[in-house]
């Protein structure tokens, strides 16, 4: 399954959950605070009751967004993406592992791969020669 295939039935297994493990919350909360929607401040204590109102599909939410059209638009190469954010996710996608995200869910893999990428990106453009 790739990003764009993400479909209702993981947004519901997404939302379903009551108290995921502590693997999904951070990097749902890692990506939220690329996307602005957390907080550097804030991002080390977002609780799941915080992260979930932001995974959804369709235009009842309008005011949050949705989230993975905002992934897919997301510039990790722009020159205004501020590296304090980048810095602060760096910090806390350290000790996981693909393997280990993959054993939780298929959309929060997915999420740790965008991650991945995003922050690798960003990275190799602000790079100091």
């Amino acid at each position: 399954m790739q990003l764009h295939e993400v479909g209702k039935d993981e947004i519901r297994e997404m939302r379903g959950y009551a108290r995921p493990p502590d693997t999904v919350r951070r990097v749902w909360a890692i990506t939220l605070l690329l996307l602005d929607k957390v907080a550097i401040k804030d991002v080390d204590t977002a609780t799941w009751s915080d992260i979930r109102r932001y995974i959804h599909l369709g235009e009842t939410h309008a005011a949050a967004g949705n989230i993975f059209a905002q992934l897919k638009a997301f510039d990790a190469t722009r020159s205004s993406s501020i590296s304090s954010k980048f810095t602060k996710a760096e910090e806390l996608i350290k000790g996981l592992s693909s393997d280990a995200v993959a054993a939780t869910s298929q959309p929060t893999s997915l999420m740790f791969a965008w991650l991945q990428v995003v922050l690798h990106l960003h990275r190799i453009t602000h790079a100091k020669n």
